[in-house]
């Protein structure tokens, strides 16, 4: 089933639209910490986002005919690394917003880290931009009609027979 362009479009605005937005938790969140509740609420917020762009991304998997004849292995190796930085970077968001919201719990002043929340903060952040590159990628590339081609899933079947045979 090829993608619409409408359909398209409308889920390329929503993925694009989720990164914007956990983009702007990532910036402005932490200027919140020294209200606990707030705190809480927002991080919640961040964390529904990230699950709902990794389902939409999900998603548009699914529809694709590689997934849907069963080649699941092929559409994993094509987009591996947004697969495995994305679910990386959601648990890095929880382990930070774990630990933040423990020290705050503890009663340490809001702007009081230990060097350890230092190191995974500023790994977070790394892998963020990571996540939101690779992510952006993958939603840009997922409309290539290859992936909604019997024709390519061929090619790539064929060159993988060919690989295995020239190794014996």
């Amino acid at each position: 089933m090829q993608l619409s362009e409408f359909r398209y479009t409308a889920v390329l605005v929503v993925q694009l639209t989720l990164l914007a937005v956990d983009l702007v938790f990532n910036t402005f969140i932490h200027r919140y910490l020294a209200n606990t509740g707030i705190s809480i609420l927002l991080f919640v917020l961040q964390d529904i986002g990230q699950l709902v762009a990794i389902a939409v991304l999900l998603i548009t998997f699914f529809q694709t005919n590689i997934f849907q004849a069963g080649f699941i292995v092929l559409l994993f190796n094509e987009f591996r690394s947004t697969i495995i930085t994305g679910v990386g970077y959601f648990l890095l968001t929880l382990f930070v917003q774990a630990w933040t919201l423990t020290n705050r719990f503890k009663g340490h002043v809001y702007f009081y880290w230990p060097d350890g929340l230092y190191i995974f903060f500023v790994l977070h952040k790394f892998t963020s931009c990571l996540h939101y590159y690779l992510y952006k990628r993958t939603a840009l590339s997922i409309s290539d009609p290859k992936f909604y081609t019997d024709e390519w899933i061929n090619n790539r079947i064929n060159q993988e027979s060919d690989h295995q045979r020239s190794k014996y």
